[in-house]
């Protein structure tokens, strides 16, 4: 993975944990609407004509091809995220911090350096090394 990849990736983290709920949210949707056509549909209805059991089945097999599609956008969220969070239990607590400081609170060098109270030059070389890292793990 090339290193402003990974700076996104951590910028973005909490956008698409939000993101991975909301999936699951209209995964639900879709569960719950297409059980609730399915059976409004009488047993009768279905017997008389074939139009509606089509209409019914097409409508279902939508339903069912939304669903997984939902489900594969939510697993590759959810990878994307495992991946990067697992990459960072190998940093140090500094370059976990400084990555926090700067890249997941959008935080200035400035401001990442007085948190810290290190150098600006420091804490840039530790974002660095922490992002290569990274990278070489995620890659």
């Amino acid at each position: 993975m090339k290193e402003k990849d990974v700076i996104q990736l951590i910028k973005n983290r909490k956008y698409i944990l939000a993101e991975i709920e909301d999936k699951k949210l209209q995964i639900e949707e879709v569960q719950t609407i297409g059980s609730m056509s399915i059976q409004s549909t009488s047993f009768d209805e279905r017997v008389q004509t074939s139009n509606i059991s089509n209409t019914t089945e097409q409508y279902a097999y939508q339903n069912m091809a939304d669903e997984a599609m939902l489900e594969i956008d939510k697993i590759s969220l959810e990878t994307q995220i495992k991946r990067l969070d697992e990459a960072m239990k190998l940093l140090d607590k500094t370059e976990l911090k400084v990555l926090e400081l700067k890249y997941a609170n959008n935080n200035t060098w400035r401001a990442t350096r007085v948190e810290l109270k290190h150098e600006t030059g420091d804490v840039v070389r530790v974002a660095r090394k922490a992002i290569e890292k990274l990278c070489k793990i995620m890659k």
